[in-house]
């Protein structure tokens, strides 16, 4: 049997944000802001997705806006990753999550989920 790469990522350092579709506002909480390199108070007092997607590097960026596009029109599920250029130039591998949340008419509102950080923590299983 060959080895296998796991990724196990430590959810104590799981990065929380709360997407409000209608108002275009994105919360994070201080593990978010982390992983994204961003200063906790900007994460804290909301930015908009395409700041967010903006900080995606080329390559990953048109794939995660299709991505989160769909999941805010569908409702399902999405779990992909990224990388962004943190403001000190570091390039960090991003895992992600979410979900689309519909009120009772089927429109979008809230996108929840978390982040975590892919640049390490990969182990090696037999």
């Amino acid at each position: 049997m060959g080895i296998q790469a796991i990724f196990q990522p430590d959810l104590s350092q799981l990065g929380m944000y709360a997407f409000d579709v209608c108002a275009n506002k994105l919360i994070g909480d201080s593990a978010f802001a982390n992983i994204h390199g961003l200063p906790v108070d900007k994460a804290a007092n909301g930015l908009s997705i395409e700041f967010i997607i903006n900080r995606i590097v080329d390559g990953d960026r048109e794939r995660t806006a299709k991505e989160v596009h769909t999941a805010i029109l569908t409702g399902a599920f999405i779990q992909s990753q990224f990388r962004v250029k943190t403001e000190s130039g570091e390039l960090k591998h991003v895992g992600w999550f979410g979900r689309c949340l519909h009120d009772a008419d089927g429109m979008p509102t809230q996108f929840t989920g978390g982040v975590f950080d892919q640049s390490k923590g990969f182990v090696g299983r037999h």
